[in-house]
């Protein structure tokens, strides 16, 4: 299954659309459902209607957008968010948001650790490698029956330093970073707890 993303600026709307080309085998897997809006709470969303353009590939086209996510995802958003269950995506990170001329920044590259308390029913999330982060541009949210949303890094987040957060059996625990303008973002880690 594969799906190739192109954006093409529209100079009109000083916004950019983004061209989702799809094989068989991608539209085979699920019904998709596009989410445009802030990176760590997209609030825009509808069904993914694809069209035939040629041999076995279609498009969806998702804008043009002036938003700081976009993406597809393999469930309705709601059904998504709430069940805690493993999802398959194209993330789009980065509309125009005014700023068409310079470019995109990079999502860092980290590899992150999580270490469950039972007992506590607390997790701690550790930076075990890779790029150093600031604080301020990373998110841990918590999903359970309600989402709570939690920023409890500081200053710049290198190997070594970690954190703890509250996460009962059922919940599920995203490291969301964005970048600095606010325009992109990504998930850059998740875990979910043993009950799930």
């Amino acid at each position: 299954m594969a799906a190739f993303i192109a954006p093409v600026y529209d100079a009109d709307t000083e916004a950019f659309a983004y061209h989702v080309f799809a094989n068989e085998a991608f539209l085979e897997y699920a019904e998709w459902y596009y989410v445009s809006g802030p990176s760590n709470d997209p609030n825009e969303t509808g069904r993914a209607s694809f069209e035939t353009v040629g041999s076995g590939v279609s498009r969806f086209v998702i804008g043009p957008l002036d938003a700081a996510t976009a993406g597809l995802i393999d469930a309705p958003p709601e059904e998504a968010q709430n069940s805690g269950g493993e999802l398959t995506g194209v993330i789009l990170a980065g509309g125009s948001g005014g700023n068409s001329g310079g470019s995109t920044p990079s999502v860092p590259n980290v590899a992150w650790g999580f270490d469950y308390d039972n007992d506590a029913e607390a997790v701690t999330i550790t930076h075990e490698g890779g790029d150093t982060v600031q604080g301020a541009q990373i998110e841990v949210v918590v999903t359970t029956a309600d989402k709570t949303t939690t920023s409890p890094f500081e200053g710049e987040v290198a190997a070594g330093d970690s954190v703890a957060v509250d996460a009962p059996p059922n919940a599920v625990v995203r490291v969301i970073w964005e970048a600095e303008s606010g325009d992109s973002g990504s998930v850059l880690a998740r875990w979910e707890g043993p009950d799930a």
